[in-house]
């Protein structure tokens, strides 16, 4: 489930013109009718849907033509990743709750066959590193936590 919020502005969005609305629904099959809103945004909350093509695919259909989807999220730059790497990220996907981690070229393969034309792919992974420094803590946690029982 992820909540949705619906702007619509008179003129600039500002705080004084902009009423919105948000609904709580699951983002692979949404209430918004066809071609009814002026932009998606996902942030860091992509990586919660097991059904990438499903998410992107509603977010086609929901977005106005021509209008821009925006994802900021958590993405493995390679899939082959090393054995102790690899434990790493199934544990940081653990600790979220998050199914797992998408690649990169996955979701841009996915955003083309949804028929997305991809505009700007950038890596800012640099500049989450303070968003997620929290993470080792987190992994060694619970073997911690038995080896003092």
């Amino acid at each position: 489930m992820v909540f949705w919020y619906r702007l619509s502005a008179k003129t600039k969005p500002s705080i004084a013109t902009t009423t919105g609305e948000i609904r709580c629904a699951d983002f692979h099959e949404t209430p918004f009718a066809d071609e009814s809103l002026g932009g998606v945004f996902f942030l860091e909350s992509l990586c919660y849907s097991a059904n990438l093509q499903g998410a992107l695919r509603e977010s086609f259909r929901v977005l106005e033509p021509g209008r821009r989807l925006v994802i900021i999220d958590g993405l493995l730059k390679r899939v082959d990743l090393r054995r102790h790497v690899s434990w790493l990220v199934r544990e940081t996907c653990r600790n979220w709750a998050v199914p797992r981690f998408h690649g990169v070229q996955e979701l841009l393969t996915a955003a083309q066959v949804c028929r997305f034309n991809v505009l700007q792919a950038k890596d800012i992974s640099w500049s989450i590193v303070p968003s997620v420094m929290h993470s080792p803590w987190l992994i060694a946690r619970r073997p911690l936590a038995l080896m003092m029982r």
